[in-house]
């Protein structure tokens, strides 16, 4: 499993862990799904796999959880582009991710991380995952928004002219034809 990324939402920060594209077609097969799920987060029998949620359910589990309890939930739902004028990426550090304020290409020692880097462009992305019930606004960050987007950070800097909007409205209409499995949780776990 990846590391977790740290979001912020309404209800407070949140983590997203892993996402899962769900194949439209096997979305309706239960046991394939139980076995995307089981190979993913460990088995998929229900003593050992949390069940997938409502997306209502997640800020009312994320605030009843202990402070120290683990708190994260299997959330199937799609994502919907709300700001197509929002920055899609951010200069970080190579090594640790950690935005910066140097240019991209330049080098630098990362305060974060303490190594010497080169500035690089990160995606990242402000998105609502909903589902039938309600919906919750998400930040993601670098392969996993490229992986969502269809697209890289680079990709969406080298379009900053007239063609731009255009190419954020045709990423917003592919995204939401794709339904995932969401792993979300608190940021301070």
């Amino acid at each position: 499993m990846n590391p977790p990324n740290e979001v912020n939402t309404n209800h407070g920060k949140s983590l997203i862990q892993e996402i899962y594209l769900i194949d439209p077609g096997a979305a309706q097969n239960d046991k394939l799904l139980e076995e995307i799920i089981g190979n993913s987060f460990g088995s998929a029998s229900s003593s050992s796999t949390d069940p997938i949620i409502k997306v209502s359910e997640i800020a009312e589990k994320l605030i009843s959880a202990p402070a120290m309890a683990r708190s994260t939930y299997l959330v199937r739902g799609k994502f919907r582009m709300v700001d197509f004028h929002q920055s899609f990426h951010y200069v970080s550090c190579e090594n640790c991710n950690k935005a910066t304020g140097y240019d991209l290409g330049e080098n630098f020692i990362c305060y974060s991380c303490k190594n010497a880097a080169i500035a690089r462009a990160r995606c990242r992305v402000y998105l609502d995952v909903y589902d039938d019930t309600t919906s919750t606004p998400v930040v993601i960050f670098g392969s996993l928004a490229e992986e969502i987007l269809g697209c890289t950070a680079v990709d969406l800097i080298d379009r900053t002219d007239e063609e731009h909007l255009p190419y954020i409205e045709n990423i917003a209409n592919n995204i939401e034809n794709n339904e995932w499995i969401h792993s979300l949780g608190r940021a301070d776990e």
